[in-house]
């Protein structure tokens, strides 16, 4: 019988451990994580522009924000883009939580709260004569 834990132990260990930490996850709402390489690539490739994300990495970087954190703000960034609102609105309150030491939640909300207020269909930018 001790034989069989020691053999398996570690195994059964290391799901129990796998287990808690994707309960975890669920429970603060970072269950599709990406790293933030991956989510700097998806938004560069969904028409972010490469000045946005580097302007808020810069920023992230300053603030000294985790990068998984960092990966979320891009993420989130590149669903505005492809539902084709502005962006502006969204990296400026990203910013300014960041500056005002605001936690990750916070800004999330705030973000959210924004996004309640724009028009559901998407704002396309033309000229007025």
């Amino acid at each position: 019988m001790v034989r069989r834990f020691e053999r398996h132990g570690l195994g059964l260990l290391f799901t129990f451990f796998l287990i808690l930490g994707g309960l975890q996850d669920i429970a603060s709402g970072q269950v599709n994580k990406v790293s933030l390489p991956t989510a700097v690539k998806e938004a560069q490739q969904a028409g972010v522009s490469t000045v946005t994300v580097n302007q808020l990495l810069s920023s992230g970087y300053e603030n000294h924000v985790e990068s998984s954190v960092m990966a979320g703000y891009i993420q989130f960034l590149t669903d505005i883009q492809r539902e084709k609102l502005p962006l502006e609105p969204f990296v400026n309150k990203i910013e300014e939580g960041m500056t005002k030491r605001v936690s990750s939640q916070g800004i999330h909300h705030a973000l959210m709260k924004k996004k309640g207020r724009l028009p559901l269909y998407p704002i396309h930018h033309q000229g007025h004569a």
